[in-house]
């Protein structure tokens, strides 16, 4: 014989759609998580979303541009802090290469065998 299907309960499919929404992470995720296929999350979250269109259109569209402009405001965050990622080792390798190269600090510690090649730029710097 044949599978039964899986019966969801309407408090289950809410819940999932309320993880989806709250937390970000992508469906795939959260589907794997709860041990359901994507495209039935996919399905409810659509339906959810007609259904919340269709009892408030108002409060829909305020909400979905809200939900829009935090997404961009996500990913704007996200690139600073990569970029202030990258400034930060920036300052510190060229606060390491001024210590070693005046011999004022110490500085982190370099991998085995750097500083032989900071003595040598040094060097062919002075000649």
């Amino acid at each position: 014989m044949g599978q039964q299907r899986r019966q969801f309960s309407p408090e289950f499919k809410a819940d999932a759609v309320a993880l989806v929404r709250s937390s970000g992470r992508s469906i795939s995720a959260i589907a794997r998580e709860l041990g359901i296929g994507e495209s039935k999350l996919g399905y409810w979250l659509k339906k959810d979303e007609a259904d919340r269109k269709t009892r408030d259109p108002e409060r829909f569209a305020t909400e979905s541009a809200e939900s829009a402009e935090n997404r961009a405001l996500r990913r704007r965050v996200a690139e600073l802090e990569v970029e202030r990622e990258i400034l930060k080792r920036a300052m510190a390798f060229s606060s390491e290469e001024s210590h070693s190269i005046s011999g004022t600090g110490q500085g982190r510690a370099y991998p085995p065998g750097a500083h032989h090649k900071v003595r040598e730029r040094v060097k062919e710097s002075r000649v």
